[in-house]
C-alpha cells in the first residue's frame, strides 16, 4: 500500500468527536454481563486488595466507550457501593439507557474530561481499543499511536495499585511503554483478551480469526500470557495469580464462592492448536450442582458451542466445577 493510499484511509477512517476525541471502533455492540469471567474475576481482585468491602463507596471506575451503558449497570450489580462512571464520544444511547443513568454518572469522553473525573480505582476498555473489521491496513486504520494516545489517559487517570482491563484490542498492552509500571492479574477463569485480530506495535499480524470465529496464531512471536492477559495493575513486578473469580452477583449466574477450574499450568497446557490452527482447549469438564447430580459439559470455551456454560449456568446452584478425569 503506497503512502498517499495510507494517508487518504487514515483521513476517511479517523473520526474525532467533541474536543478532539478519538474513535477507534465504529461499530456499537454490547450488553448487560458481556464479559462475567472479568468481572468476576476484578470484583476478586478488589477483594482480595481492600477486603470484602471492597473500599465501599471510596472506590471509583470507569467504563471507557461505555456505549448504552450496559457495562455501567453490569458494575454497578459487581460493584454496588462504588461509584461508577462512563464515558463515550456519542451521548444518545446512553441517555436512551433509562437503568445506566441510574446506575452510573455519564460524561463525555476527551482526556481532558477523563482526567477532571479521576482518578479512578479500576477502568474497563473493552472491545473499544480496535478496529474490527478492518478494510484497507491496521496500520491505515488504527495506527499504534492512536492505540497509545488512547490508553495515555487512561493511564494517567488510574491510581497507583489500580486496575485496567483492556479486553478486545488491536494491540497488545504489553507493547506500550508504559506497560514496565503494570503486572498482570490471573485468574484460572481468564483465558483469553479477546478474538479480534491483534498487530504488534510493527504491524506484524499476531493472530486472525479463523473458522468458527475463534482466534488463530499468525505468528511465533506471540505467547499464550500474551493472548490471556487483559488485567493489569498499576504496580511494577510479577504477576498477581489470584485462585478464584468471585460469584456473579444476583441478577446474574448463581455459582459458588469459588469456582476450580484447574491448576493455571494445566489451563495453559490445554490449550493449542488445533487441525484447523484455531488455539482453543478441548478439555472437558462436570458440574456438580447442588442436588448432588452431575452433568457432563465441554468447557465454555469449547469451540462447538462456546456459550453453552454461561446458558446452562443459570439454572444450577451452588455449582463447582472440577477435572473430568
Amino acid at each position: 500500500m503506497t503512502d498517499e493510499l495510507i494517508a487518504a484511509a487514515k483521513r476517511k477512517h479517523d473520526c474525532r468527536d467533541g474536543a478532539g476525541a478519538h474513535r477507534a471502533q465504529h461499530k456499537m455492540s454490547t450488553s448487560y454481563n458481556r464479559y462475567p469471567t472479568i468481572f468476576r474475576s476484578s470484583q476478586a481482585w478488589a477483594v482480595n486488595k481492600y477486603g470484602p468491602s471492597m473500599n465501599g463507596g471510596a472506590l471509583k471506575i470507569l467504563s471507557f466507550g461505555c456505549s448504552d451503558g450496559s457495562e455501567v449497570a453490569t458494575l454497578r450489580a459487581y460493584f454496588p457501593s462504588a461509584t461508577i462512571f462512563g464515558c463515550d464520544v456519542d451521548p444518545i444511547p446512553y441517555s436512551k439507557n433509562v437503568v445506566a443513568r441510574r446506575a452510573g454518572i455519564y460524561f463525555d469522553s476527551t482526556p481532558e474530561t477523563i482526567a477532571e473525573n479521576g482518578p479512578f480505582d479500576l477502568i474497563f476498555a473493552h472491545s473499544v481499543l480496535c478496529k474490527h473489521p478492518v478494510a484497507l491496513s491496521i496500520q491505515a486504520e488504527f495506527p499504534f499511536d492512536q492505540f497509545e494516545a488512547l490508553v495515555g489517559p487512561l493511564h494517567s487517570s488510574l491510581i497507583d495499585g489500580g486496575l485496567i482491563s483492556i479486553f478486545n484490542a488491536s494491540y497488545l498492552f504489553t507493547d506500550l511503554g508504559i506497560s514496565e509500571g503494570y503486572r498482570p492479574v490471573r485468574t484460572p477463569e481468564i483465558y483469553t483478551n479477546g478474538r479480534n485480530p491483534k498487530w504488534s506495535r510493527s504491524y506484524e499480524a499476531l493472530t486472525s480469526i479463523g473458522a468458527g470465529r475463534l482466534s488463530v496464531i499468525e505468528s511465533d512471536q506471540v505467547s499464550s500470557n500474551d493472548l490471556r492477559d487483559c488485567l493489569f495493575e498499576k504496580q511494577p513486578g510479577s504477576a498477581i495469580d489470584l485462585e478464584w473469580g468471585a460469584p456473579e452477583p444476583k441478577g446474574a449466574q448463581q455459582v459458588a464462592k469459588r469456582t476450580y477450574l484447574s491448576d493455571r499450568d494445566e489451563l495453559r497446557e490445554s490449550l493449542h492448536r488445533d487441525a484447523s490452527g484455531d488455539y482453543w482447549a478441548r478439555r472437558h469438564w462436570i458440574i456438580v450442582s447442588g442436588l448432588n447430580s452431575t452433568q457432563a459439559l465441554p468447557a465454555w470455551w469449547e469451540r462447538s458451542s462456546p456459550h453453552q456454560f454461561s446458558n446452562t449456568a443459570p439454572s444450577i446452584t451452588g455449582l463447582v466445577i472440577t477435572r473430568d478425569d
